[in-house]
């Protein structure tokens, strides 16, 4: 598919650009208890240059949001694409399962990502490798601690960056603001049955911040 996506854009969404990592478990675990209190946790700029990735302790993109619905549900709506495209892509060619590849579109970018499952444990994590046309591929991990109220706290972790020290901090910073959407789309979804359009209205007709 051919992409009109600008840079700015293709960072807002993936990430942006990264090295190959083999990881297998991250050993990333949410900052809060299960048992921590409040909807959000929010990261400022200078909290995410202190956020390391697992293995290059280089800059990593962490966004973490409770929803108030079960650790089934929440799972299964960023395994099901017929769920995610209602609150992050427009379409994905199939679910996630280990080891099979998916791709993820976004028609208003114009942007299609190739994504590859490399962990997937029902109800409680999911990694994949993720790449856009021209970019090399970067790591998500999600983790979802069930708590005792039914509730699910979700924290989305990306790394695997590669650069400059200020465009791999560049590249973390933004993709932390997109996946704080996802999050939040995510949970107006969840709890109240609203769909937000928050990716597609953060870049309105292609329009760079």
């Amino acid at each position: 598919m051919a992409s009109s996506v600008s840079d700015t854009q293709r960072e807002y969404v993936t990430g942006g650009k990264g090295r190959r990592d083999e990881v297998g478990k991250s050993g990333i675990y949410p900052a809060s208890s299960p048992d921590a209190p409040g909807d959000a946790v929010l990261r400022g700029e200078g909290e995410l240059v202190g956020h390391t990735s697992p293995q290059t302790h280089e800059p990593a993109a962490k966004a973490e949001l409770l929803i108030r619905r079960p650790a089934g549900e929440v799972f299964e709506a960023f395994v099901d694409p017929a769920l995610t495209s209602k609150f992050w892509f427009t379409r994905g060619s199939g679910r996630l399962e280990p080891g099979k590849r998916v791709t993820w579109e976004w028609d208003v970018f114009g942007l299609a990502v190739q994504v590859r499952v490399k962990a997937l444990e029902p109800e409680k994590r999911i990694v994949i490798e993720w790449a856009a046309e021209g970019t090399m591929p970067t790591t998500v991990e999600w983790l979802f601690t069930s708590r005792a109220d039914r509730t699910t706290f979700v924290s989305v972790t990306n790394y695997g960056f590669v650069g400059e020290p200020d465009e791999v901090v560049k590249q973390a910073i933004g993709s932390t603001e997109g996946f704080t959407l996802v999050l939040a789309g995510l949970k107006a979804l969840l709890e109240h049955n609203v769909v937000l359009n928050l990716v597609a209205d953060r870049h309105p007709d292609g329009l760079e911040s």
